[in-house]
C-alpha cells in the first residue's frame, strides 16, 4: 500500500474517533423533556431506569421512573381499542393489560427460556378466572417472541402503544393497565407478568375515575 493511501486511512480512522468522542450528551425524562445532568444523577435506584441511546450526533440520557401513572384521553382509548378489536361492550370494572415486547436485547435474551415458558403458561391459566381482564400480547419485534411458549402475539402495527406508553426502548419488556377511562398504570422494563393480579387488588392503583 502507498505512504498516502495509508495515511489517508490513518487520518480518516483518527477524525471519526475525534468526532465520536466529541458526541453531545444529552439529557431527558419521561416525556423526553429536558433535563440537567444533576437532575439525571438525582434520579436513582429501583424506582428509576438510566437508559442511555447512541442517536446520531448525540448520546440521549432518559431517566425514566419505572412506574408512571396517567390518563390517556377518550380518543386516544378508542383509537387503542380499534387498535386491539376490542368490539364487545366495555364494562366500567373491565381492564385492558398489554404486555409488550420491544424486540429482542440483552434482558430478554437471556435467562432460563423453560422457566420464562412456565411462568406465562401459568399466567394464562389464572388469567381464565378473571373475565374483566382484556389482556395483550404485543410486539415492536417478534424476533425472540417464540421463547413465551404458546401466546397469541399481535404486532403494535400503528405504533399506537409506543407512542403512548413506552417512547423508548425499555429492556426486557413493559406492562401497562388501562381501566375504562383511561387511566393507567404502566410498569416499564423487567418485570414479572404474575404481578398484574397483585397490581389490580390494590386500590391504590387507579386514584382517578371518570374525571
Amino acid at each position: 500500500m502507498r505512504k498516502s493511501n495509508l495515511f489517508l486511512i490513518l487520518f480518516i480512522t483518527v477524525s471519526i474517533s475525534f468526532l465520536s468522542a466529541q458526541k453531545k450528551e444529552v439529557y431527558v425524562n419521561d416525556d423526553l423533556e429536558y433535563i440537567s445532568k444533576q437532575e439525571y444523577d438525582r434520579n436513582s435506584g429501583d424506582d428509576y431506569l438510566n437508559l442511555k441511546f447512541d442517536a446520531d450526533s448525540v448520546y440521549l440520557n432518559v431517566s425514566a421512573k419505572r412506574i408512571k401513572k396517567g390518563k390517556i384521553s377518550n380518543s386516544q382509548l378508542n383509537a387503542l381499542k380499534s387498535d386491539l378489536a376490542i368490539t364487545a361492550y366495555f364494562h366500567k370494572e373491565d381492564k385492558i393489560v398489554i404486555y409488550y415486547y420491544p424486540g429482542q436485547d440483552a434482558c430478554n435474551s437471556s435467562g432460563d427460556k423453560e422457566m420464562t415458558r412456565i411462568n406465562y403458561q401459568e399466567y394464562l391459566q389464572k388469567l381464565k378466572k378473571h373475565q374483566n381482564i382484556k389482556q395483550f400480547f404485543v410486539y415492536k419485534s417478534p424476533e425472540g417472541t417464540a421463547a413465551y411458549g404458546n401466546i397469541n402475539w399481535i404486532k403494535d402495527k400503528n405504533k399506537l402503544i409506543e407512542s403512548l406508553f413506552f417512547p423508548v426502548h425499555y429492556p426486557c419488556n413493559s406492562i401497562v393497565i388501562i381501566d375504562a377511562y383511561g387511566n393507567y398504570y404502566s410498569h416499564r422494563g423487567e418485570n414479572n407478568i404474575s404481578q398484574v393480579f397483585k397490581i389490580l387488588k390494590d386500590k391504590k392503583t387507579f386514584t382517578n375515575k371518570a374525571n
